[in-house]
């Protein structure tokens, strides 16, 4: 139903707000057999899964439908490595399916970069930088840093 912003709060008195139809498969944003040769699915958008060229276009998609916007670290982290060794291998399959990176595009670098970069007086937060800083954003058991990161 059009008119009404529904990723905020709607009235819970309104009868005609309650949805009594889904939309059909074929209507669902879809990426199928893709040139690029994959399709990652990791809890995001559905219109960031493949290589740009080849994703759903959010445009021909109403608002209303309310599909996830959002990108995971993992989906970010997925789309940049595949999308850096296309054509891959079995063997490259398989480091990017088992990776333990964070993805440098996500928000939570651009927080830990403002992290490094501040000028703390107080001992404990300039201890906390620099186990920050020297985190270089692995997430394996043996990595520390990771635990503030």
């Amino acid at each position: 139903m059009e008119g009404y912003e529904w990723n905020n709060y709607l009235p819970g008195d309104r009868s005609e707000l309650i949805w009594k139809e889904t939309l059909g498969f074929s209507q669902l944003p879809q990426v199928i057999n893709p040139d690029s040769g994959f399709v990652l699915s990791a809890n995001q958008t559905p219109f960031r899964v493949t290589h740009p060229s080849e994703n759903p276009k959010q445009a021909d998609y109403s608002p209303v439908h309310g599909f996830q916007l959002n990108m995971t670290n993992r989906a970010n982290r997925g789309l940049e490595l595949f999308d850096s060794l296309l054509p891959i291998s079995r063997q490259e399959f398989f480091e990017i399916k088992h990776d333990k990176f964070y993805s440098k595009s996500t928000d939570y670098v651009t927080y830990l970069d403002k992290i490094r970069a501040a000028n703390f007086t107080e001992p404990l937060l300039k201890d906390a930088q620099a186990v920050i800083s020297k985190w270089n954003l692995a997430t394996d058991q043996e990595n520390l840093s990771a635990a503030l990161g």
